[in-house]
């Protein structure tokens, strides 16, 4: 028999012991509609893609499920939301994440529930929740790898600290390839090893802290002789999956479509979605409401 021992720091220890909200069903209003394949706690989520098709604007997406209220209370009248009211983690390496994107996505996700107020009251309720919600939200700037190394380290810590935070999302895990390569703080320089090492890191210090790992890369970033990746087993925390989502433009980069619903101009783009159970595709459009499908708007 294989008698292996693992240690564990005391930080790990009481970050396994404790509970944190769970992030099954995280994207089912987006890719994942199908809550028995969607990422849960523990797992890592890779998104994909060209420019253009919507990789940030997704993980905004995800974080603003991640932060609004499951449910409020307007004048005793219980009504849901559908948001994790848990805390998230943003490590912005690329810079295109943009708060008022964020905010947008919230407001109309409070509009949406239909809450029976004047505007005036319908402000001041939606302004309560948007603000309770940002307090969940952490987000950490980088502007170099060894920015990126520390607050790698730095998160052992906060999620220790932190038992509400359930997500954590790095935008994205290549952002630095080329000043390190142009610097020679890499050693090897096969894209497919520099984005193992980063990961290898990250995934280290937040390992059995049971949040829902999420990074972006670009389609691109890949080597012609890849490295040999090992499937990573069972993590201290239970079995860990690793979920893909591969975004790209369905036609043209140019093309616009026309939304029946609310006749938005839109780009029109596909999403190929890899779960330890499935594959699957699915369309969707980027408007100025963020990610919207077409079965949701009567295409």
């Amino acid at each position: 028999m294989n008698y292996e021992c693992k240690a564990e720091t005391g930080i790990q220890l009481l970050a396994r012991s404790g509970t944190r909200p769970k992030v099954k069903g995280i994207d089912q209003s987006l890719f994942f509609r199908d809550v028995s394949c969607s990422p849960d706690n523990g797992d890592t989520l890779e998104v994909s893609g060209d420019g253009s098709v919507g990789k940030t604007l997704f993980v905004t997406q995800l974080m603003a499920q991640c932060i609004l209220p499951r449910r409020i209370i307007v004048d005793g009248v219980d009504i849901h939301v559908g948001g994790l009211d848990a805390g998230a983690v943003f490590i912005n390496t690329d810079h295109h994440f943009q708060i008022p994107k964020l905010v947008q996505i919230m407001e109309q996700r409070l509009r949406n529930c239909k809450i029976n107020k004047s505007d005036a009251e319908l402000s001041q309720i939606m302004e309560k929740h948007m603000e309770n919600g940002l307090t969940k939200l952490m987000i950490l700037n980088c502007y170099d790898s060894a920015q990126l190394m520390a607050t790698f380290f730095s998160l052992e810590k906060h999620l220790s600290d932190n038992r509400s935070v359930a997500l954590v999302v790095l935008d994205s895990a290549t952002a630095f390839y080329w000043q390190d390569v142009c610097s020679s703080n890499v050693s090897d320089k096969r894209m497919d090893s520099y984005l193992k090492s980063v990961l290898s890191t990250f995934e280290k210090c937040v390992k059995g802290s049971s949040v829902l790992i999420v990074y972006t890369r670009p389609k691109y970033f890949y080597s012609k002789n890849p490295v040999n990746v090992k499937n990573p087993g069972p993590s201290s925390s239970g079995e860990k999956h690793k979920f893909t989502i591969q975004l790209s433009h369905l036609e043209a980069d140019e093309e616009k479509i026309l939304l029946n619903s609310d006749r938005l101009s839109a780009v029109k783009c596909k999403a190929v979605i890899n779960t330890p159970k499935s594959s699957f595709e699915c369309r969707y459009y980027i408007s100025s409401q963020g990610i919207m499908y077409p079965d949701k708007d009567g295409d």
